[in-house]
């Protein structure tokens, strides 16, 4: 690729319309993200059949261990795609190559210490998150593996996060179906094919997918159609962005955290007040399966959100505040008292009052804001609701609806914190 055609492909970023680049943008990344989620599902099912239920259990035991080590990644990944974003707007191209060598070394020393200690201390972590005597087994065989190659997958998606925000969004999506699609043919392989390894076998094929997605964009920013160029003396610290970076990925670093913590304490739950060993543990083994769907489901707005990320970057970094303006819509929340918050609306735009009530939304999404008690009402959830930004369609069974409490939206509004 040129320098002209490269230039076009960042200039398009503060020219074109913001529907046509955030549809161009969010497709992608839905794409990829929908097969990594389709990833995990399989992986779960090659499990259940391969190995057993213990086993299967054992894989859901690991989930917030891997959502502790994925808080570390966002922490340094997400702030540095956001400000690579922002120098491309503002033409400092040669400061966003910094930012990237920046992340590599970040990533290299985190996922090399990181790993070390949780590998030392694995079995007081698995304890400490709960399971049953016959699945923690399962777990260390799987984490002793996956803590190995660890880096691979954190240098890959981090990458590819700096892919798409330098505009090269269908490389970025490369990247991520290279790691699942090899994952999905390779697991057979490894856990009942010719290695017959059991459940260590999903994790040296998942080090090696994710090696090649690692490969893959290493490959990218040295090739003719990057923006952005990986050289190795740019690997280096610098103690004015690296504040700027964390500032940025704290909140996501925060929700993982919080993510994994009530992850491990419903597991916990299943392990302690189960009838029995074999019942809690075909619990556990259930909530990692209904984790996998329910993430399959509630996945493309992760995708919407990743392609609207680049956009706002690179038009803030230009200072093209208006373009910004068209992506997202300034909402402001008064109370009785005079106090303002200011936030971002999404939906159907109208000034609206009412009641605020803090819910926990355990009931469902689409049921609390059709629940007639509501009516009027201003609603503010207190469980974490990731990515519920939409209404599914009136499904019903004999007559019945699946989801609604009656045959129209009741509040007047949501309020919601966004990571």
């Amino acid at each position: 690729m040129s320098e002209l055609a490269k230039s076009q492909k960042e200039e398009q970023l503060g020219s074109a319309p913001i529907s046509k680049l955030l549809w161009q943008f969010s497709i992608p990344a839905v794409v990829a993200q929908i097969v990594q989620a389709i990833y995990n599902v399989v992986d779960r099912l090659y499990i259940g059949h391969g190995v057993n239920e213990a086993a299967l259990a054992g894989l859901t035991l690991t989930f917030p261990f891997m959502m502790i080590l994925t808080s570390f990644g966002t922490l340094i990944g997400v702030g540095t795609g956001a400000l690579v974003s922002i120098k491309l707007g503002e033409g400092c191209k040669e400061e966003a190559e910094k930012l990237l060598g920046q992340m590599v070394l970040v990533k290299i020393i985190f996922f090399i210490v990181i790993p070390f200690i949780c590998y030392l201390l694995l079995d007081k972590i698995l304890l400490l998150l709960g399971g049953t005597p016959s699945s923690i087994p399962y777990a260390a065989e799987y984490m002793r593996v996956i803590l190995l190659g660890n880096i691979f997958a954190h240098l890959g998606f981090g990458m590819s996060g700096i892919v798409r925000a330098e505009g090269n969004v269908f490389r970025s999506m490369v990247a991520m179906l290279i790691g699942a699609g090899a994952n999905i043919i390779l697991d057979p392989i490894f856990i009942f094919g010719y290695f017959e390894m059991g459940i260590r076998g999903a994790a040296w094929a998942t080090n090696i997918s994710m090696f090649l997605a690692m490969a893959y964009c290493f490959w990218h920013f040295s090739s003719k159609a990057a923006v952005l160029k990986f050289r190795p003396r740019n690997m280096r610290i610098d103690i004015k962005t690296l504040p700027k970076v964390f500032s940025i990925g704290l909140s996501p670093f925060s929700m993982q955290m919080l993510g994994s913590f009530v992850q491990g304490f419903f597991i916990n739950a299943f392990s302690l007040y189960s009838s029995s060993e074999a019942e809690g543990t075909m619990m556990i083994a259930l909530f990692g399966i209904a984790n996998s769907i329910i993430l399959l489901a509630i996945i493309p707005t992760f995708g919407l959100s990743m392609g609207l990320q680049p956009i706002i970057g690179y038009n803030f970094g230009a200072r093209k505040y208006a373009r910004i303006a068209e992506a997202m819509k300034k909402a402001i929340l008064k109370l009785a008292d005079g106090s303002e918050y200011e936030g971002l609306s999404f939906g159907y735009e109208k000034s609206v009052a009412g009641e605020l009530v803090f819910y926990t939304a355990m009931t469902g999404y689409p049921e609390s804001l059709t629940d007639p008690s509501y009516k009027g009402q201003i609603l503010i959830p207190t469980y974490p609701m990731i990515g519920n930004y939409g209404v599914p369609g009136d499904e019903k069974t004999n007559g019945v609806s699946n989801f609604y409490e009656s045959d129209k939206i009741q509040c007047s509004a949501l309020v919601i914190s966004n990571y």
